[in-house]
């Protein structure tokens, strides 16, 4: 796997990198920000994935796909800061008719395999994963990507057709 993690993690660093260059911010993303608020608030902090199982779901990836893939990202890239803002915006607006369009056509492009190891099956395993919280004591705040929320087998979905109640879209 240490050849193929390389990759992934080097596809990441690329990604991190040119959206730091069109003026987004790591620090800014959900994850950062909340989490730095759970923890000023003494909260219980956890994660649905751990780091090794993010990088398998990429380095776990068939060759073809993988080349495939890192191809389609490079050619994102090259498109410029706009595909960036294309996704920003309708975020913002809360706009996920708009945010699931677009994501269905970056997922297209991508493949049926990079989009069933990137979302589809991760989405389940949230699901089951959320479920199970959810039945426990207590309550729970869980945050995932806007990429999860949005297209066919989305956490939201997934939960409702558990028979979960979700408020919201």
């Amino acid at each position: 796997m240490a050849g193929r993690a390389q990759h992934y993690v080097s596809l990441c660093c690329i990604t991190y990198l040119y959206a730091a260059r069109a003026g987004h911010s790591i620090d800014a993303g959900v994850e950062t920000v909340l989490g730095a608020r759970a923890r000023a608030a003494g909260k219980r902090f956890g994660y649905l994935e751990t780091a090794e199982a993010q990088i398998r779901v990429l380095a776990d990836l068939a060759p073809a796909d993988e080349a495939h893939f890192l191809a389609v990202t490079i050619h994102q890239l090259e498109e410029g800061p706009d595909q960036l803002s294309a996704l920003d915006e309708p975020w913002a607006r809360g706009d996920l008719a708009t945010l699931s369009e677009r994501l269905d056509a970056d997922w297209a492009e991508a493949g049926p395999a990079v989009h069933d190891a990137v979302i589809i099956r991760r989405n389940r395993n949230w699901a089951d994963q959320i479920e199970q919280r959810l039945a426990g004591a207590g309550s729970a705040f869980i945050t995932v990507g806007a990429a999860h929320l949005v297209g066919e087998e989305n956490v939201v979905q997934l939960l409702r057709e558990r028979g979960v109640t979700v408020e919201g879209p």
